[in-house]
């Protein structure tokens, strides 16, 4: 499977790091300084149990490629929300491939209308975590704790929308983890 990350702060980087550790090849895209140092050094992830992943598979990038896209099986958007119009800029300035899912993995509610207005809603996902990340560096993050008792819940939800959710029940079910992650923290 062929992964962009568009949006590569710390939440784009745990994201393409477990797409990495699960066999997908990983293109991040992100600011210079990120490109940089995952040059000399690939992408660290530390844990909260005192390990640490180094992956050097993933590649790094300021912009996504025309080559790139076209081989694109999944981009996810790991943008700010108010940054996705921009994000929506820079997909259709290359030739995204018509098999690409695109899976808007964002801090707000609303992005993936706006996605799927630009791409078509039978291509678009909405997707969300709870993991806490922090950026130590431009590439290097620091997982802060892994899913605890909070995710009981999120596994009963998920039970509930087997199959494909309308944009109705994703809009209702991120405003839900919204609300209730500070909670279960």
């Amino acid at each position: 499977m062929r992964v962009i990350v568009l949006g590569a702060g710390a939440i784009g980087c745990w994201i393409g790091a477990n797409a990495t550790r699960n066999g997908a090849h990983v293109v991040l895209v992100g600011r210079a300084p990120l490109v940089r140092e995952m040059a000399m050094q690939g992408l660290v992830v530390d844990l909260p149990d005192g390990n640490q992943w180094v992956l050097r598979t993933p590649q790094a990038s300021t912009e996504i490629t025309a080559e790139v896209a076209a081989l694109a099986d999944a981009v996810f958007i790991c943008t700010k929300a108010h940054d996705v119009e921009q994000a929506i800029a820079q997909l259709k300035a290359v030739e995204l491939s018509k098999r690409a899912w695109l899976v808007c993995f964002q801090n707000g509610v609303g992005s993936e209308e706006r996605v799927a207005q630009a791409f078509g809603a039978q291509r678009v996902l909405s997707a969300t975590t709870t993991t806490p990340i922090s950026v130590v560096t431009p590439a290097r993050i620091k997982v802060e704790s892994l899913p605890g008792w909070g995710w009981g819940w999120r596994r009963w939800i998920a039970r509930c929308g087997r199959g494909r959710w309308s944009r109705a029940r994703q809009r209702c079910a991120s405003w839900w983890m919204a609300w209730c992650s500070p909670i279960t923290r």
